[in-house]
């Protein structure tokens, strides 16, 4: 019987320390975390002609969000966070000059983009259990920085052997010439559990609108963030 009675108290407990917060009341919650981001778009094409296809790449999110819980199933969310998103391709070898002996070729590695925004998002979340949500909404985003960089190295292969030789390389870097577009559109979707205050959320976020005038890529990103709810 008092083990019945220590699980039953156990059991409200957890219940109690994962629900969310009461109907009629707001709160804030300060939230940091990792994104994953790349651009969809099959090729991206380069000097010479070379199709490249993006590939994700990791940076980080930080913001705040206010939260207004209308019913005990429904809630709505205004947020404002930085993200570091933009995209990543893979290494390539260009050819510049050719002997009957050797090849050289400008090898380019890490290349990337980045693109910074702040992200206005505006969820609706559902909650099936207790804590955890399932939930959606539109998302505002506002490019403040774009860099590209690049780490480039010539390379020499010997025809007879087969084998390259490095020489040393160097970082290019450049700054607003991509001609992005500073605002963007994107459906975010996702999942979120809270427990004792503690919020664990992880959002798939689909781009709407075109990054640029020279493509049709649009954004694709995942952000996973932890934050605390000050229930005010």
């Amino acid at each position: 019987m008092k083990k019945m009675f220590l699980a039953a108290l156990f059991l409200t407990a957890a219940l109690t320390t994962s629900a969310q917060s009461r109907p009629g009341t707001f709160s804030l919650i300060p939230k940091l975390g990792v994104s994953i981001a790349k651009i969809t778009k099959e090729d991206i094409y380069y000097d010479n002609g070379h199709p490249m296809k993006p590939k994700y790449r990791a940076g980080f999110t930080a913001g705040l969000e206010g939260e207004y819980q209308c019913t005990d199933e429904l809630s709505l969310t205004l947020g404002a966070y930085y993200a570091a998103l933009g995209y990543r391709t893979s290494d390539t070898e260009i050819l510049q000059t050719q002997t009957d002996e050797q090849a050289v070729y400008s090898a380019y590695h890490d290349r990337h983009t980045r693109l910074d925004y702040v992200l206005v998002p505006v969820m609706a979340n559902l909650y099936l259990a207790p804590g955890f949500a399932v939930k959606a909404g539109v998302q505002a985003g506002f490019l403040v920085h774009d860099k590209y960089e690049v780490e480039v190295s010539d390379v020499t292969y010997d025809k007879s052997t087969g084998v390259g030789t490095y020489g040393e390389s160097q970082t290019l870097s450049v700054s607003s010439t991509n001609g992005y577009h500073q605002f963007d559109l994107s459906v975010p979707l996702g999942l979120s559990y809270e427990y004792m205050n503690v919020v664990l959320d992880a959002r798939y976020n689909l781009g709407l609108l075109k990054v640029s005038n020279t493509s049709g890529a649009k954004n694709s990103f995942f952000t996973f963030t932890v934050g605390y709810k000050f229930n005010l």
